[in-house]
């Protein structure tokens, strides 16, 4: 029910910036250094990098670590600098249905890069977050609350994941991520999002983490 879910049909460049790929259909935000800080954030946040990453440009270990479904991944990441985004695609949906919303996100927060090529990812479990907002209309109708490393362990996939019912015909699908230490990479990969009506009328407020 999703356009261009797993971002195999293009991308523009937000507000014609170079350095800020969007998949196709996709509406996207960042906070800048005008956003307040956060408790303890050292540095404010700054303009991210965002990728839609093919398949054939990325070595054979990346491949096998990052590539869900198809041929390209969004990426979004900073080196050395806080990041706070929005990745969202409103759709009208049938009221009163319930529907599984499904966001994979790999959190890809390095506090070290090691001489053999692998990666030390950040002991601090707060280093980045995710959530998953849905809006009917303007209207929160769900939140899944600010997921860590506890939920969503760094350096591997992990799928955010809700039941929710709509009371009104246009919804937001809302992926949110911040990562609020200038480590050496705050980044993060999303592929493969899924939208599906799923049996019942029954109203279900229900936040699931799988992996």
């Amino acid at each position: 029910m999703l356009q261009n879910s797993s971002f195999e049909e293009g991308y523009y460049h937000w507000h014609d910036v170079g350095e800020l790929a969007i998949p196709n259909r996709w509406a996207f935000w960042y906070a800048d250094e005008s956003q307040q800080m956060l408790p303890g954030q050292s540095q404010p946040f700054r303009r991210p990098e965002t990728v839609v990453w093919r398949k054939s440009d990325a070595s054979e270990r990346d491949r096998a670590a990052f590539f869900l479904h198809g041929n390209y991944i969004w990426k979004c990441f900073g080196a050395w600098k806080p990041i706070h985004v929005r990745l969202w695609q409103t759709v009208n949906l049938q009221a009163g249905t319930k529907y599984e919303l499904k966001m994979p996100v790999f959190p890809d927060l390095v506090e070290t890069y090691l001489p053999d090529g692998s990666k030390r990812f950040a002991g601090d479990a707060w280093a980045g977050e995710a959530r998953l907002i849905v809006l009917n209309g303007l209207q929160p109708l769900y939140s899944s609350g600010w997921q860590n490393a506890n939920q969503m362990p760094f350096g591997q996939w992990s799928t955010l994941t809700t039941q929710f019912t709509p009371t009104t015909i246009s919804v937001s699908c809302v992926l949110e991520l911040r990562a609020k230490w200038g480590i050496p990479n705050n980044g993060f990969f999303v592929d493969k999002i899924s939208l599906n009506a799923m049996s019942g009328q029954h109203r279900v407020w229900l936040p699931l983490i799988t992996r």
